[in-house]
């Protein structure tokens, strides 16, 4: 069977005992045959799979795991990061699970247990969440014991970067850089560029999983985040006795999506992450920023970064000018 839903391809096997075996296209989405169900050009890829083209997982990956496995786990979706909704609105909220049932919170308080089901589309667990910014958490249980629980949380402004070493083979890493705000959580609207130097490491790619953008990972020296993350392949030495990666950003609301207040703020962030080493006590390089305003590039002789940077409001009266006024002259006392 062609264009059967991974949902009702699974009813079918889990149920029919003559039914041998499903196959899905695919496990990753791949470059090429984006015009088959997504329009073409600016589209690069086919968006079939459960990993999206830098292995990052999908929601989808969570389904197939809530089938087809019997570790406990449990998955909550959408995020819940939404700076432009109107409070009230109603929000679907999907959970998937292997658990009996799973029991969701908002800001600590019950908004009741759901069950996933055996029909095709109701293999989910779900609730219609009216939006308010805080913390929504999912807790599955089986036998009425808590086996997997999880949680999103609102994010701020994209202030920080979180970087994340995976080794493969010998020579072969992985950096997962995630977008955070101030307070650590992961920000889902961050698209700030990322900037790499690499060192003695040699890049393999830079990939976002972004089916539209179009720049060629392989050559270049950054990478925008996608739903705030990019992932960088690296090739190594085995020989190398020293090796490490520095990540850079200029951080902030780009477009106001992610804005939370009047005032957003621009971060200017840099961090170094360690591949190789062979002496232990070899010390993480201490990182000094250097910043201009005016467009110029930046020298030793320039300003040092010291702490966000409040920007400049749209100013649409005398007041507002006024206020903004009188807040920088609090700064500078």
């Amino acid at each position: 069977m062609v264009r059967i839903t991974a949902r009702k391809n699974w009813e079918i096997l889990r149920d029919t005992p003559w039914y041998a075996g499903h196959f899905r296209w695919t496990g990753f989405d791949y470059p090429g045959e984006a015009g088959y169900v997504h329009g073409g050009w600016p589209f690069r890829a086919f968006m079939g799979g459960p990993l999206d083209l830098a292995g990052f997982k999908k929601d989808l990956y969570y389904f197939y795991q809530s089938q087809w496995t019997t570790e406990p786990m449990v998955h909550l979706l959408p995020h819940w990061t939404h700076p432009k909704m109107e409070p009230g609105t109603k929000i679907p909220v999907w959970a998937y699970s292997n658990a009996d049932e799973v029991e969701l919170f908002l800001n600590g308080k019950s908004l009741g247990i759901d069950r996933p089901g055996k029909d095709a589309y109701q293999m989910q667990c779900e609730w219609l969440v009216p939006w308010t910014p805080g913390t929504l958490i999912a807790i599955a249980r089986t036998n009425g014991k808590e086996v997997a629980r999880t949680s999103h949380s609102t994010a701020g402004e994209p202030a920080g970067l979180k970087l994340q070493l995976e080794r493969l083979n010998i020579g072969e890493n992985i950096i997962t850089t995630t977008l955070v705000d101030d307070k650590g959580t992961p920000t889902p609207y961050a698209d700030n560029r990322v900037h790499y130097h690499l060192g003695s490491t040699q890049l393999a790619s830079h990939e976002n999983g972004n089916p539209v953008d179009t720049e060629n990972g392989v050559t270049s020296s950054s990478r925008r985040a996608f739903m705030g993350k990019t992932r960088t392949f690296l090739r190594d030495s085995y020989f190398a006795q020293y090796s490490a990666v520095t990540a850079a950003a200029i951080l902030g609301s780009r477009n106001g999506v992610t804005a939370t207040g009047n005032r957003p703020r621009i971060s200017i962030i840099a961090d170094t992450i360690i591949i190789n080493k062979v002496l232990d006590h070899t010390p993480k390089p201490k990182l000094k920023i250097h910043f201009t305003t005016d467009g110029s590039t930046p020298t030793t002789s320039s300003p040092i970064y010291v702490k966000t940077v409040l920007c400049r409001p749209p100013f649409n009266d005398q007041s507002s000018r006024d206020q903004y006024s009188e807040h920088l002259r609090s700064q500078r006392r």
